[in-house]
């Protein structure tokens, strides 16, 4: 007999103080014989030497030195709970479950086609990132980001270009009952003035004829009060001929050659004036308008 492990767990008698050898006279049946039980010990001890292996071999303990120890996983196959700390190293190919990285620096990595739920950024450089859901940036720099449908709340953007993706539309939707507010040159006569704060509100109306050649107004209330009279520009657009009056801007079919033009611009509104002619009272004439100013 030598050993059956690995196959099998191995073995042994164990000799007591009152055991005769083998081969003695006063050995008997129930001898032990010394040199069997040496071989099995040395055969099996080598047999683990085998199955375990060295640090520089090919077994269980290739790349191990002392000190080092294989992480513990449960379960069977590629099925279990890997429990241990990874610490450098490469990574690759992994379906990692529900995930905590706390501190740390991650480096020269790809996070391909990765669900990240709430993340924050803070502070740093982030350069060339993947699509995030809802993202929560506080300060540091995004640099060369592509953000789909995002929403920045508060806080100030300075930039200067904004960019459309191939023949896209920029669209700046602001919230309710809120206006996109931007600096344009203002000139007033000849002083010239870059002016913050500038909105841009239009409209058209209609100023129904008395069937003659007076001067016609209308006033004109703004939907939002400007801070500072605004800059309105006027035109004709046509007259609607005959009752109802017009409730579209697309039925001003007629054309007129009469004067429009506007009085006393102010932060609220301003009066539209037109020329009438004799026509009958079923002449509604048509004017647009466009007003820019500080909001």
């Amino acid at each position: 007999m030598s050993t059956s492990y690995p196959s099998s767990k191995q073995t042994f008698t164990d000799p007591a103080g009152t055991s005769f050898l083998a081969g003695t006279p006063v050995g008997g049946a129930n001898a032990q014989d010394h040199a069997v039980l040496h071989t099995n010990i040395n055969d099996t001890l080598e047999a683990v030497e085998d199955t375990i292996g060295t640090n520089a071999g090919t077994n269980v303990l290739m790349h191990f030195a002392a000190g080092q120890f294989a992480v513990r996983a449960t379960g069977v196959a590629a099925i279990g709970t890997l429990v241990q700390t990874l610490v450098g190293g490469t990574h690759n190919n992994t379906v990692i479950g529900t995930s905590q990285i706390t501190g740390g620096t991650h480096s020269g990595g790809v996070l391909a086609n990765n669900t990240i739920g709430t993340p924050a950024v803070s502070a740093g450089t982030w350069s060339n990132p993947q699509l995030i859901g809802t993202p929560q940036i506080t300060g540091g720099t995004v640099a060369n980001a592509l953000i789909g449908t995002s929403q920045i709340t508060g806080g100030t953007a300075t930039l200067n270009t904004i960019n459309a993706n191939g023949q896209n539309n920029i669209t700046i939707t602001p919230g309710t009952a809120s206006h996109i507010r931007m600096q344009y040159l203002r000139q007033d006569d000849t002083t010239n003035t870059y002016t913050t704060g500038i909105i841009i509100q239009h409209g058209w109306g209609y100023i129904q004829s008395l069937n003659g050649t007076t001067l016609l107004t209308k006033a004109v209330t703004f939907g939002t009060a400007f801070t500072a009279a605004p800059v309105v520009l006027i035109n004709a657009i046509g007259f609607k001929n005959g009752t109802p009056p017009p409730t579209d801007i697309t039925q001003f079919i007629s054309t007129s050659d009469q004067n429009t033009g506007l009085v006393s611009p102010a932060t609220t509104g301003f009066s539209a004036v037109v020329r009438d002619v004799a026509g009958g009272t079923q002449f509604y004439w048509g004017f647009s308008w466009i007003a820019a100013g500080q909001l």
